[in-house]
């Protein structure tokens, strides 16, 4: 039986539903700046967090999903 952890695409869309982005802008900036942002607190209440995290960096290993390599790059910034 497969699980939500088990197929590279449901991990894909898993990352991007936890993933927001914020915009900052100073009076010196020309162009505004993107700021990502991975809710792992929230994750956890839904998919075993240490399972999720060994999938992600699988993917992104295989740099197959953007968004992936961005939420595990997010992610690690949080540590």
């Amino acid at each position: 039986m497969e699980t939500l952890l088990d197929g590279d695409e449901n991990i894909k869309l898993i990352a991007i539903a936890f993933t927001s982005y914020g915009w900052t802008q100073t009076m010196r900036d020309a162009v505004a700046r993107r700021k990502t942002h991975v809710n792992i607190k929230r994750l956890g209440q839904f998919i075993d967090i240490s399972a999720f995290k060994t999938r992600i960096e699988e993917l992104a290993e295989k740099g197959v999903f953007p968004e992936v390599n961005e939420f595990g790059d997010c992610w690690l910034k949080l540590n």
